[in-house]
């Protein structure tokens, strides 16, 4: 009897456990359900959110560009003008030095700023494409052929120049 009564406990203690494992399975499944449900959530959210920066750098874009056109348009009437007025060479001159002087403070109003003379060749300012034989030492800037730009301290073009190289003599 011992023997059966302690088979009895075995089983009962077995049923026991059954229902408790069955217990935490179905909370486990709970569980990964929730989890299943917030991640859908967040990847949801998550491309939702994508969606709007796109629209918003779309948005944002258009104004900046927006912002830039309309200022250049008086610039863009100023060749309107000049151009129906081109009898008079010396007027015509004057006009088209007047546009270039609006166009420059249009977009140096913008942060643009020139290059500053520089006499020494410095490769995060400019670009050499030229180099000639001169007695000045390696390096120096002898011509700038085309004017370099910053905006707001950070180069937009280097400026193109010719550098001396040293005799071979």
């Amino acid at each position: 009897m011992d023997k059966k009564a302690e088979i009895k406990e075995a089983v009962k203690k077995c049923k026991t456990e059954k229902k408790e494992l069955k217990k935490e399975v179905k909370s486990e499944k709970v569980q990964i359900s929730e989890l299943t449900i917030l991640l859908q959530r967040t990847q949801a959210d998550f491309e939702n959110f994508r969606k709007r920066a796109e629209v918003a750098k779309k948005e944002l874009t258009y104004y900046f560009k927006k912002e830039i056109i309309t200022s250049l348009l008086p610039t863009l009437d100023m060749f309107n003008l000049a151009l129906k007025h081109t009898e008079n060479k010396d007027e015509f001159i004057k006009g088209m030095e007047m546009i270039y002087a609006q166009f420059l403070a249009t977009l140096e109003n913008e942060g643009l700023e020139p290059i500053k003379d520089i006499k020494v060749f410095d490769a995060e300012l400019h670009e050499a494409i030229m180099a000639e034989e001169s007695d000045q030492k390696d390096g120096t800037i002898l011509e700038e052929l085309q004017k370099g730009y910053k905006i707001n301290g950070k180069v937009v073009r280097c400026s193109r120049v010719k550098v001396s190289q040293k005799n071979a003599k």
